[in-house]
């Protein structure tokens, strides 16, 4: 009976040279490969600050549905009055981290 090319005595040796030569390769070409990172993660920044922010906005908006806009009777007007809020409020906070960091980075430098 045949043996899987697994259960091989070589197959071991092979990963492990293939895997030194990948790591070689992975080392020569570094500075092709952090270009490619940064090319990829230029072009997926902004669908990752669209789930970011929608991950601060979602909840905000949720508890002020139910809280704030609970006299609106249609889910529609209340929803998109508690979105509003929602971003306007999270746009304040941004806007007021940014001032009190923005005077201390200027003072630092």
């Amino acid at each position: 009976m045949k043996k899987k090319i697994s259960e091989q005595p070589w197959f071991h040796y092979t990963i492990a040279a293939c895997a030194a030569v990948l790591f070689y390769v992975l080392l020569t070409n570094s500075d092709h490969i952090r270009t490619a990172f940064k090319t990829l993660g230029g072009y997926f920044s902004p669908v990752l600050l669209g789930c970011v922010i929608a991950y601060l906005v979602n909840p905000l908006s949720k508890i002020l549905a139910k809280s704030v806009f609970r006299w609106v009777r249609k889910e529609k007007p209340r929803r998109l009055a508690s979105e509003v809020l929602s971003f306007i409020v999270i746009i304040g906070l941004i806007l007021l981290l940014l001032m009190l960091i923005v005077p201390q980075l200027i003072d630092s430098v």
